[in-house]
């Protein structure tokens, strides 16, 4: 079936649009990278080595700066809770959240379900790293 003249007129500026909504996002997406990189340039003085000790988790609501948790950070998740536990999760990510601060934190976390987990695997895996090293040793 063929478009009308009309419906040819009306994809065309669908797709204009679209393309320009792309181009939006990757423009916000590099931006949200380069302020990334300056915050872990800027940190890295007081923190240690980006990716090792801390890491700038870049998502869809912003970025979070993530320290290395501690051992009593990680204590805070019991064996025995349910896997994922809400509570668990967002206490672990108060501890180890250094940007932005606890009060945005947690209303982000309220706002978005899936970013207190994002935050605690970004801690874990930087608990892991030194725990690989150390076992290198």
């Amino acid at each position: 079936m063929k478009l009308t003249p009309e419906e040819l007129e009306e994809l065309k500026a669908l797709e204009a649009e679209e393309k320009q909504r792309l181009e939006e996002e990757k423009a916000a997406s590099l931006r949200q990278h380069l302020e990334a990189l300056r915050t872990s340039k800027r940190l890295s003085s007081k923190f240690g080595k980006p990716g090792h000790d801390f890491v700038v988790l870049e998502t869809k609501v912003g970025n979070f700066v993530v320290r290395k948790p501690k051992d009593v950070d990680l204590d805070a998740l019991s064996s025995d809770a349910p896997e994922g536990d809400r509570a668990q999760l967002e206490t672990l990510a108060v501890n180890v959240v250094v940007e932005p601060d606890e009060i945005t934190l947690r209303k982000l976390m309220a706002e978005n379900p899936g970013l207190a987990p994002a935050i605690t695997t970004a801690a874990v895996k930087l608990a892991k790293v030194t725990l690989e090293e150390e076992a290198k040793k």
